[in-house]
């Protein structure tokens, strides 16, 4: 990894690329995927940059050492990644998607002591 991301930066990130798509969850064959049906992306899939992603990808658990390298990520952020993807992933359980998915995004930045972005 050429630098290190904040958990900040890393929230960042995913807060803002889930708000830009409408807080929809990302699925390809009704399950989640780091690179979804009509564009959308999961959590971590934003953290991808698009001239690494391959589709060999989908599948692998976020904590799985190739996603955290493609995304970026430090070990040391594993729990924090997989507390940004159960953001994505439960929302699939509740019947209004955006309103939960931004509700567990903001209960992860107060857990981490993160803020918000504009």
């Amino acid at each position: 990894m050429s630098e290190t991301r904040t958990q900040q930066e890393i929230f960042d990130i995913v807060y803002r690329g889930l708000a830009a798509q409408g807080f929809r969850r990302s699925e390809r064959n009704y399950r989640s995927a780091y690179r979804g049906e009509g564009g959308l992306k999961c959590s971590i899939g934003h953290l991808i940059p698009d001239a690494r992603y391959v589709p060999e990808l989908e599948g692998r658990a976020t904590t799985d050492p190739l996603i955290r390298e493609v995304a970026g990520i430090e070990e040391a952020n594993a729990e924090f990644m997989e507390d940004l993807q159960a953001a994505h992933d439960a929302s699939d359980a509740v019947e209004d998607t955006p309103t939960y998915m931004r509700k567990r995004l903001e209960m992860s930045a107060a857990k981490y002591n993160l803020v918000i972005p504009s």
